[in-house]
């Protein structure tokens, strides 16, 4: 399966990251979405980038190159839990980004380009099931790379 088919139809198990040499135009064709963004500077890890965002989709550039792709609700063809378990054990996991209703949790797959930030609900028993928020898409790369060539666990802020 194509990077681009297991991100279009939320196949998280399937997705083995980004090509090396992807544009944000090939990015946005391979998504099926619309080819127009906005771009301003901002930061990712302690470089300097270009953040280029779309509805639903921010995208960090080193030129022309995507480094790293976020997709905010995206599709998903399995329930968080059964995903998570399809992945296997995560090569990290941190908190994620604040929500007021889900306690919310960042797996890292580095080796597969893909970080999935699931929320659960607070509720006992739950309000609803465990589901994905985010998902972050990348090239394969390790742990290590991951944490300091794109920002890792950091919050993502903008120095302009």
């Amino acid at each position: 399966m194509s990077w681009a088919d297991a991100a279009r139809e939320g196949r998280w198990a399937d997705f083995e990251g980004l090509p090396d040499e992807l544009d944000m135009a090939s990015l946005l064709a391979g998504l099926g979405r619309q080819p127009s963004w906005t771009e301003r500077p901002d930061v990712l890890g302690d470089d300097e980038r270009t953040l280029a965002e779309s509805e639903g989709l921010r995208c960090w550039l080193d030129g022309a190159r995507v480094m790293l792709a976020e997709l905010s609700d995206p599709a998903s063809a399995a329930a968080a839990d059964p995903m998570l378990a399809q992945l296997g054990a995560a090569d990290g996991e941190r908190p994620g980004r604040p929500r007021s209703d889900a306690t919310v949790t960042d797996y890292v797959y580095a080796g597969r380009g893909l970080v999935l930030t699931v929320a659960e609900s607070y509720d006992h028993p739950p309000s609803f099931e465990p589901f994905v928020v985010t998902v972050r898409l990348f090239a394969p790369t390790t742990l290590i790379a991951y944490l300091t060539e794109l920002g890792g666990f950091e919050r993502r802020r903008s120095r302009f």
